[in-house]
C-alpha cells in the first residue's frame, strides 16, 4: 500500500478531472491535425529531395 501526501492526492484528483473533461471528438480532431501536419512535412521533404536529385543530375551531365 502506498501512502500519498495531501499534495499528491490533489494532483492526482486534478489529473483525473482533466482527463474526464477531454472528449473523444477533441482527441480525434487533434489526431487528424497531427496526421495532416506529418503528411505535409513528408511531402515537403520529398519535394526537396526530388529537386536535389534533379539538380545533381544536371551537374553530373554538365
Amino acid at each position: 500500500m502506498v501512502t500519498l501526501s495531501d499534495d499528491e492526492v490533489v494532483l492526482i484528483r486534478s489529473i483525473l478531472t482533466a482527463l474526464r473533461a477531454i472528449k473523444v471528438r477533441d482527441i480525434d480532431k487533434a489526431l487528424v491535425i497531427c496526421r495532416k501536419a506529418i503528411v505535409s512535412q513528408t511531402n515537403c521533404v520529398a519535394k526537396s529531395l526530388g529537386s536535389l536529385q534533379v539538380s545533381h543530375k544536371f551537374k553530373a551531365d554538365a
